[in-house]
């Protein structure tokens, strides 16, 4: 103890003059330094001695340090931890800065941690070194020439109750912005559904909903097919020309389905007639749409006329689409497949179909 009382005293001149050299935001006379109990790992002799020893030197340099016990008898059981809670307490005492101390053990010497906090602000500083007896004073002087420069102080902390404030106000923020872009996308999906009606209601107001058979239970078609033919009578034409007339009949019990008869001119590979009857199916039966699908067959008689003079069946499947350019008229086009078979091979044609069909009979 005597060394580093020795090395304090040593050091001290020196010290008070690099004080002198080094400015500082306000002079060492006007300051109160609160020095609060130093705490470490090393011998409580030890700590006493570090703490007594920086009393000593900002006494020298003209600052005013209460008293060790009117501290600690002020200070209570608990010490004031955080900045703000320093700052208030270097504040009841009329303190201008407080500093606090922490000594280790370290290698026969000591390493010691000062910390000051402004009480203006709570700004803090700090610096750590480790301190040998030969060079106490020395070390010490340096220290606090650093604490007390106004460059070593970080900013201020933020009050608990500025940063309570601070975070509701964004919290608030965000929330209003999610409200806001919530309400944005909702007005925006409520203007798309609006367009979207909108678009329906013309939609429906141009396209009322019609039923296929809309301009009476019977329709009138007439078309003409063109195509090939795979089989008949040899070196006959590969060119399917037909001519072909239908009447039909709607079936109110089951909407789409229809009874007709239909009557087949053939001038191509061979001139020949058919009749015949069967059924076609429209879909849908029902639509605002103007586009419908058809498909019927129809089963009969095939007369060869010049050519190919057989009298044989005739089977004919088709399919088609139409467009109902009315509710009364219906222009259509697809394929059909005339086979009649004969004992030479008969007659099978495939061919494109084009034509159209009146509905009558409505009221």
């Amino acid at each position: 103890m005597k060394r580093i009382a020795l090395a304090l005293a040593l050091a001290l001149t020196p010290a008070l003059s690099l004080a002198q050299t080094q400015p500082v935001a306000q002079p060492a006379a006007q300051r109160t330094v609160v020095v609060l109990p130093f705490r470490g790992r090393a011998t409580h002799e030890r700590i006493d001695e570090v703490e007594r020893a920086v009393r000593s030197l900002l006494t020298s340099r003209g600052a005013r340090v209460p008293d060790a016990t009117a501290v600690r008898m002020a200070m209570g059981v608990d010490a004031p931890r955080d900045a703000q809670s320093v700052a208030g307490f270097g504040r009841n005492l009329a303190g201008t800065h407080v500093i606090v101390g922490e000594v280790q053990p370290f290698a026969g010497q000591y390493n010691l941690t000062l910390t000051l906090t402004e009480v203006a602000t709570a700004r803090v500083a700090t610096r750590q070194d480790n301190v040998g007896d030969s060079d106490a004073g020395a070390v010490l002087a340096r220290m606090l020439d650093a604490l007390f420069d106004p460059t070593s102080l970080g900013p201020a902390p933020v009050d608990p109750e500025e940063e309570r404030r601070r975070r509701e106000a964004e919290q608030q923020r965000t929330e209003a912005e999610r409200r806001r872009t919530e309400e944005q996308a909702r007005q925006a999906a409520e203007q798309r559904r609006r367009a979207e009606a909108e678009r329906q209601r013309r939609f429906e107001a141009e396209n009322p909903e019609r039923r296929f058979d809309q301009g009476g239970p019977v329709g009138i078609g007439v078309g003409l097919h063109l195509g090939g033919h795979f089989s008949g009578r040899p070196g006959a034409s590969s060119t399917a020309f037909l001519l072909r007339a239908e009447g039909s009949y709607a079936i109110t019990a089951a909407p789409g389905l229809e009874v007709l008869g239909a009557v087949m001119l053939m001038t191509a590979p061979t001139t020949a007639l058919g009749i015949g009857g069967g059924a076609q199916f429209t879909f849908p039966a029902r639509g605002r749409g103007r586009f419908r699908g058809t498909g019927g067959v129809v089963l009969g008689l095939f007369q060869g006329l010049s050519g190919a003079q057989i009298t044989t069946a005739w089977i004919e499947p088709y399919v088609r689409a139409e467009f109902h350019a009315t509710g009364s008229l219906a222009i259509f086009a697809g394929l059909s497949l005339d086979a009649a078979p004969g004992a030479n091979g008969g007659l099978v044609a495939l061919t494109g179909a084009a034509g159209v069909r009146l509905r009558v009979g409505g009221p």
